[in-house]
């Protein structure tokens, strides 16, 4: 099996619409339809939804591996991080972006629950990211300093108090890395 993702695809949006269909990928969301129909707290239409999002999610990523029929076992972590990035990047809404990423959470914990997968390669997934988390550490520094130097204090003062935010930055991507990071959303669909 090709593990060629992109970290970026450059792949255009698919639309349910447009979502290609193949002999794995029906199978798949076959089963995963079959699997939510046996929740009694899920709507009819939230079925619809969870197997569209993921017939997309299957069309991208047949497209990106450029493989004709997709089995479980091309479902990995590194598939989903990819898909994630992509769903950043588009131009979709932060709600739609973590309506997707929704879906492929539930999804994971079908392929592994069903046993078509030995681990749930969507269990570190977390929410697509705002606007705002994309400021980078550099740019609030800047915008830090010249709030402090309109405070018209001493450059050793402010020297001190950059050292000491530089210092909590790198704390907290260790600690980021260290533990794991959960999206506390509960999905509104369940």
């Amino acid at each position: 099996m090709p593990n060629n993702l992109p970290s970026t695809p450059s792949l255009p949006p698919v639309l349910p619409s447009e979502t290609p269909t193949g002999n794995g990928q029906d199978a798949l969301t076959g089963q995963f339809e079959q699997f939510l129909k046996g929740s009694k707290s899920l709507s009819t239409s939230s079925i619809k939804n969870y197997v569209s999002d993921i017939g997309i999610f299957l069309a991208w990523l047949k497209l990106s591996l450029q493989e004709d029929n997709l089995t479980p076992a091309h479902i990995t972590a590194a598939s989903v991080l990819s898909y994630r990035d992509y769903l950043n990047n588009s131009r979709q809404t932060l709600s739609a972006k973590n309506r997707y990423l929704s879906s492929l959470r539930r999804f994971g914990h079908f392929l592994f629950t069903t046993k078509l997968s030995d681990t749930n390669p969507a269990s570190h997934l977390v929410g697509a990211q705002s606007a705002l988390s994309h400021t980078s550490a550099s740019q609030i520094l800047a915008e830090f300093k010249h709030d402090l130097n309109k405070q018209n204090l001493s450059e050793s003062t402010i020297k001190n108090y950059l050292s000491d935010v530089k210092q909590y930055f790198r704390w907290v991507m260790v600690s980021m890395s260290n533990h794991k990071i959960t999206d506390n959303i509960q999905d509104s669909r369940e």
